[in-house]
């Protein structure tokens, strides 16, 4: 019986100092995990020992909560906040896009995700300035554009159509857009070409010059107004200045005809390239405008100093009877040179009647001109003529009360005013526009001695 006891009072010992261990355990444990922040809790439970349960589970899964609750995490940096969004500035974007086959500045937009109202806005602001057919295959067009509230806002575009100038857009203050054309910043140095034209083999002479195309076509166009160069008997020297026109990355864009001179058969011409009044002309040094580009096929016969009496009904100045005046009288001196205003075969050269000395000549398309009371006569009949060769002299043959050119010109054997067909008399810059034209000529003289070359003093 007392041994019975005393097994009794072991055994309950025993599950007593189990109990009091077990205790101690826990309270170590936790103890750690509170002055540890938790993380050295884990070192001192012996890998090899198993989690004691309970009914909320083992004490590691609810320790590991407990962790996970009190412990502090560092925000991630790269999170941005939802109010930092929406306080923040739209996106910028520049895309630069290169037009491709039918495509137009409205579809570009479009493409790019501008909304299509904005897009014909746009389009509609660059028609005021620029002919949006235009736009070619292979420009490049800047556009800027940002981002705002998911829709996509265009705040600038820009292309450049020629070198000389481009096309912006943007919005003015009124929220609207407005298209401009900005020019480019070129630099103009002045240049000059010396050279000599063979009558016989005119564009062969001008490549001998090394000149860009444009300054030859130029060149012949200006020259041919004052003479038929084919029909020169001596080489043509000539002196041509122009300027070079350059953009910001040294590249030629293009070239501006200024100055000619010229030595034709013994004389100087001297011809300038002049913007009278926003109107590009050719004008000799003395003020007298070049009809360079007058559209008729024929060419003024003679530097005549008045119509001393025109095409029509007249009283004739000799016989006093009224007549048909088949031509027109052109005043100017004796010996004033007359040249075939087109180019044609001489039907008649000889003293005919009352017109005197008298030459005829049949042109392309029906027409015929004829030249009387001539002082002398340099061509023969049957001889082909070219256009702007002299083919006699003025002066008072025949039934003439005056030294003049009497000028005919027919159509199918009809008689028509002369003046219909022939460039009216140059005219002569006056007043405040000679002035102007005298400051442009001293001006590039000055720059033209700056060369330093051995072009014909003006």
């Amino acid at each position: 019986m007392i041994l019975q006891r005393n097994k009794l009072v072991s055994i309950s010992l025993l599950l007593l100092a189990t109990l009091i261990a077990s205790i101690q355990h826990k309270y170590s444990y936790k103890l750690n995990y509170d002055n540890n922040s938790g993380l050295e809790a884990y070192d001192d439970i012996d890998e090899d020992d198993d989690a004691i349960e309970t009914d909320e589970g083992s004490y590691e899964e609810q320790d590991k909560t407990k962790f996970d609750k009190n412990v502090t995490k560092e925000p991630d940096k790269d999170i941005t906040k939802v109010s930092d969004i929406k306080n923040s500035s739209p996106v910028q974007n520049n895309n630069y896009i290169i037009v491709k086959k039918n495509e137009n500045i409205y579809n570009i937009l479009c493409k790019q995700g501008v909304p299509a109202s904005e897009a014909l806005k746009a389009s509609s602001a660059i028609s005021k300035i620029f002919k949006l057919k235009n736009i070619r295959t292979g420009l490049k067009i800047l556009i800027n554009t940002k981002m705002n509230n998911n829709v996509v806002i265009l705040e600038k575009l820009e292309f450049k159509p020629s070198p000389r100038y481009k096309i912006i857009v943007s919005k003015n203050k009124y929220n609207e857009f407005v298209a401009v054309k900005e020019e480019a910043k070129l630099k103009k140095v002045i240049h000059n070409v010396s050279g000599t034209i063979n009558p016989k083999s005119i564009k062969h002479s001008l490549q001998k010059c090394n000149m860009n195309k444009k300054m030859e076509k130029e060149t012949v166009s200006v020259l041919q107004s004052v003479t038929n160069i084919s029909s020169c008997k001596k080489p043509i020297n000539f002196d041509l200045v122009y300027e070079k026109y350059y953009d910001e990355e040294n590249n030629i864009i293009d070239n501006k005809f200024l100055y000619i001179s010229a030595v034709i058969d013994g004389r100087i011409k001297r011809i300038y390239k002049f913007n009278n009044d926003g109107i590009e002309e050719y004008i000799y040094s003395d003020g007298t405008v070049m009809n360079s580009n007058t559209g008729s096929m024929f060419i003024q016969p003679i530097i005549y100093k008045k119509i001393s009496s025109p095409f029509g009904l007249r009283v004739h100045p000799i016989t006093g009877k009224s007549k048909i005046h088949t031509g027109v009288d052109l005043k100017a001196n004796i010996g004033t040179p007359v040249k075939a205003s087109a180019s044609g075969t001489v039907t008649k050269a000889s003293y005919f009647s009352g017109y005197g000395n008298y030459i005829n000549i049949n042109h392309a398309g029906g027409l015929k001109t004829a030249y009387a009371h001539l002082s002398k006569i340099l061509v023969k009949n049957g001889q082909y003529v070219k256009q702007g060769q002299i083919i006699a002299y003025s002066g008072n043959s025949g039934n003439s009360t005056g030294p003049h050119l009497h000028y005919e010109v027919m159509k199918n054997g009809r008689h028509i005013n002369p003046l219909s067909f022939v460039p009216k008399q140059p005219k002569r810059l006056i007043g405040k526009k000679l002035s102007q034209f005298n400051q442009f000529k001293n001006s590039l003289n000055h720059r033209i001695a700056q060369l330093n070359t051995n072009i014909i003093k003006i």
